[in-house]
């Protein structure tokens, strides 16, 4: 016989029902939100010393920047952004990770040392490297413990040696000068860019440098990612693959990934994707629009805005849409041949650079074609044009530069296109021949080291800042600041730009 239940009972019977029922969707919905919250993930970085770099060491993903002493970086690892700060022993010239630690190469009173912050003690080591010439850039590699660096100004040798300062082994490059040289994030190959030619060695042993790659689209600067190979004029490299995509998609700072097969760069806030046949897809629209680096690593896309923030996209939320109609060039790329091949309307060539050669007066010659740059003295190694008269604009600059055949694209410092108006310390000149992009050219405007065309009391407020030691200039903004051209920036630099006396 079954017992009737009481209404309280029943009541009691019915809220526990409730309660139970509410915490399962509440649980439901919370888990929901979190895996919809950790597709995109936003961290708010900031705007840290003289501008910001983004970098990985193949685990961890940092933002760098240095003023002066003092080096500033941020660290994301296991979703955890962590910021830290130290000071190197004499003026930083360049920043770079490795194997969980930031590498700050100094110099003082001559010497070189190696300032090694490591971020899971949160210890900092000073090593003097004594004497030693790094290049005019201060750029070296650090990779396994090892550091690679030029021991001379026209990048054919090149010495390896430990943070302790001895040398570890030597080689001279045969083929000619290193126009570029990088490693990968884990730091486990350098690779070094000759002309036409991708070198690599493994750095875990004293091996040098082997060839296995010829392209002729790929131009310094250049870094890897994934196994790709990207540079700063819009090139990218497939090595595995024996390809090259060209995207038109220029910068000066990384701005490159891989996801699920797709190269990806990203663009005035987009995320684009080109497939093995140089077809462009739109994946992503982020929240900005303005410049930003990317790299990618352990399926994310890691795309760091001017604005200081880092968003950390799965490569997962990707989209692809219909294929915009638009042509781009591929160029099969081999380490044997060096033949390429293109689609859409470039035309084919073999064992020849189709775009622009070199010649021994300076200038650049393709048959008809020249390009040549004329009354302005030109940093070849940096690609810089330097000593240009403050108030130049646009249209009385091009006058002095001869390109028959060739095209002119100029950008501010924002990278917008720029078509009229005066040029700005920081502007970038792009020269192209039938829609590819051979080479760029940061341009320096005397005296004007802010950018705005001209020059007065806020660069002389700059270059002051700068002799403090107080903020960290360009190589363009360093050209701009000697204005009475002795090679080095001063009082006396400031005091002539203070007047307007250029």
């Amino acid at each position: 016989m079954i017992k009737p239940v009481s209404y309280l009972k029943f009541k009691k019977l019915l809220i526990y029902v409730l309660i139970f029922t509410a915490s399962v969707a509440f649980i439901y919905i919370t888990e929901l939100s979190a895996v919809k919250a950790s597709a995109v993930q936003t961290y708010s970085i900031g705007m840290l010393n003289g501008g910001s770099t983004l970098e990985s060491d193949g685990t961890s993903i940092y933002v760098l920047s240095f003023s002066g002493g003092t080096v500033s970086f941020c660290r994301l690892q296991n979703g955890i952004c962590s910021s830290y700060t130290f000071n190197a022993y004499g003026k930083v010239r360049y920043v770079t990770v490795s194997g969980g630690c930031v590498y700050a190469v100094s110099q003082q009173n001559g010497n070189t040392f190696i300032n090694k912050y490591m971020c899971g003690r949160d210890t900092l080591y000073n090593y003097d490297m004594g004497r030693i010439n790094i290049t005019s850039s201060y750029k070296c590699r650090i990779c396994s413990g090892k550091i690679y660096f030029s021991s001379d100004d026209e990048g054919s040798h090149f010495e390896c040696m430990n943070i302790y300062g001895e040398k570890l082994f030597s080689f001279n490059a045969d083929m000619g000068e290193a126009t570029d040289y990088i490693s990968d994030f884990s730091g486990n190959n350098l690779y070094l860019f000759y002309q036409n030619n991708v070198y690599r060695a493994d750095t875990g042993s004293n091996q040098i440098p082997s060839h296995i790659l010829t392209t002729v689209n790929l131009r310094p600067n250049i870094f890897v990612c994934d196994g790709i190979i990207f540079d700063y004029g819009g090139e990218i490299a497939d090595i595995s693959e024996s390809l090259s995509v060209s995207t038109g998609i220029t910068g000066n700072k990384i701005n490159g990934g891989l996801a699920n097969g797709y190269y990806c760069k990203y663009y005035k806030g987009s995320i684009y994707g080109y497939d093995k046949s140089g077809n462009k897809y739109q994946l992503y629209k982020t929240s900005f629009s303005g410049n930003a680096q990317m790299l990618s690593q352990n399926g994310n896309l890691y795309v760091l805005s001017e604005y200081g923030e880092l968003d950390v996209i799965n490569i997962n939320e990707l989209s692809y849409p219909e294929k915009e109609n638009e042509n781009r060039s591929i160029s099969s790329s081999s380490a044997n041949s060096g033949k390429t091949t293109n689609t859409g309307n470039s035309s084919s060539s073999d064992n020849t650079d189709s775009r622009i050669h070199k010649s021994s007066t300076g200038s650049y010659e393709n048959n008809n074609p020249q390009f040549s740059i004329n009354s302005y003295n030109v940093d070849e190694g940096k690609k810089i044009i330097w000593d240009i008269s403050s108030g130049t604009t646009i249209a009385s600059f091009r006058k002095n530069i001869t390109f028959n055949a060739y095209s002119l694209t100029f950008f501010n410092s924002r990278n917008a296109e720029q078509t009229s108006g005066k040029l700005g310390t920081g502007f970038t000149m792009s020269v192209k021949l039938q829609n590819r992009e051979y080479t760029s050219y940061t341009l320096s405007v005397k005296g004007d080291l802010t950018g705005e065309g001209n020059s007065n009391s806020n660069d002389a407020k700059l270059l002051s800042r700068y002799l403090m030691n107080d903020t960290q200039l360009t190589d363009a903004q360093y050209a701009a600041g000697d204005v009475n051209g002795d090679g080095a920036v001063n009082s006396i630099d400031i005091l002539k730009i203070a007047k307007n006396n250029l």
